[in-house]
């Protein structure tokens, strides 16, 4: 359990791994938005939104969306039941 506590100096760290956009996009999806929605919503192209995603994986080492939102979550980047609609995980 010892290593899931996170100082905060580490999760400032690891915030530090991705842009606000890149942060921002990737809570979206983890609320449940469709790329296509956070690009409305964020008044961006779809293609912006999967060239922000596509720079996450690279800097999360990872290879898909579902992995991405793991490890940011894991790394206290983003949080999961924090979405708009009430719905919590």
């Amino acid at each position: 359990a010892a290593t899931m506590l996170r100082t905060a100096d580490e999760e400032d760290s690891a915030k530090d791994l991705l842009s606000d956009r890149q942060r921002d996009i990737l809570q979206m999806i983890a609320d449940g938005l469709s790329t296509k929605q956070a690009a409305r919503e964020l008044g961006i192209t779809q293609k912006t939104v999967h060239n922000h995603l596509n720079a996450t994986y690279r800097r999360l080492d990872t290879q898909s969306l579902t992995h991405a939102v793991l490890s940011a979550v894991r790394l206290g980047i983003i949080n999961l039941g924090d979405g708009d609609d009430g719905d919590t995980l």
